[in-house]
C-alpha cells in the first residue's frame, strides 16, 4: 500500500466521499493518514462541485481506532506540528457541509475525530469510547 492509498477519494455527483483506508490496523491514525486527511478536505474545500462531504473507515470492524501506537512518540513531537491536529481543522473549517459515517470501533483519537463533523451518523453496530481516559491520558 502507498501513501497515497491510506486515504481514498471518490467524488458521485457532489457527494465526496473520503476513506480511511487500513482496514487491517482498523483505521488507525498514522501521521500519514493525518497529512492525507488534511490535503483531502482542503482540496474539497476549494472544490465548487462538491456539495457534501462524507469520511468513512475502510471495511467493516472500524471507522477509526485511534492513533497507531507505534507512531505516537512522531504523532506528539514537540518540534512538529500534529497532522492529526490539522485534519481537524481542515474537517472543521470545511466550507461543505462534513459527515462522519460510523461502523464499527470509533475509539480514543478516531471519537476525537469523529466530533470535528458537522453531523455524524452511527450504525447499529457502532461503538464509541474514550479508552485513554481508562489510563488517565486524556
Amino acid at each position: 500500500m502507498t501513501a497515497q492509498d491510506v486515504v481514498l477519494i471518490a467524488r458521485d455527483d457532489g457527494i465526496c466521499t473520503v476513506t480511511i483506508n487500513r482496514p487491517e490496523k482498523r483505521n488507525a491514525l498514522t501521521a500519514e493518514v493525518g497529512r492525507r486527511l488534511t490535503e483531502a478536505f482542503r482540496q474539497l474545500g476549494g472544490d465548487p462541485e462538491a456539495r457534501v462531504a462524507i469520511l468513512r473507515g475502510a471495511g467493516e470492524l472500524a471507522f477509526c481506532s485511534g492513533y497507531e501506537i507505534s507512531e505516537l512518540d512522531e504523532l506528539r513531537d514537540p518540534e512538529t506540528a500534529d497532522p492529526i491536529e490539522s485534519a481537524r481543522v481542515a474537517i472543521e473549517t470545511c466550507p461543505v457541509p462534513v459527515i462522519a459515517m460510523i461502523r464499527g470501533y470509533c475509539t480514543a483519537g478516531g471519537l476525537g475525530l469523529a466530533v470535528s463533523f458537522d453531523m455524524r451518523l452511527a450504525a447499529d453496530d457502532a461503538h464509541l469510547g474514550m479508552t485513554p481516559a481508562k489510563l488517565g491520558l486524556v
